[in-house]
């Protein structure tokens, strides 16, 4: 896990990342890589979401995914 790449959303996708953070990103605006449990439940895609200031910054998954 430590060679991430980074990727693009779908809206779709964004919709879902935000909903997930939205208290954590008005209480802790500054976090760094934090795992999306719901983009795995729903979508089964291992994406870590970093954000600063309150805002998306960027998406980052593993250039080679295990297969659970």
């Amino acid at each position: 896990m430590q060679n991430l790449v980074q990727i693009q959303l779908t809206e779709d996708q964004k919709e879902i990342v935000e909903h997930e953070f939205r208290m954590r990103r008005i209480l802790e605006p500054n976090f760094k890589r934090q795992y999306s449990k719901r983009l795995w439940n729903e979508l089964r895609s291992d994406i870590f979401i970093t954000y600063e200031d309150g805002e998306l910054i960027k998406a980052e998954t593993d250039p080679k995914p295990v297969i659970r």
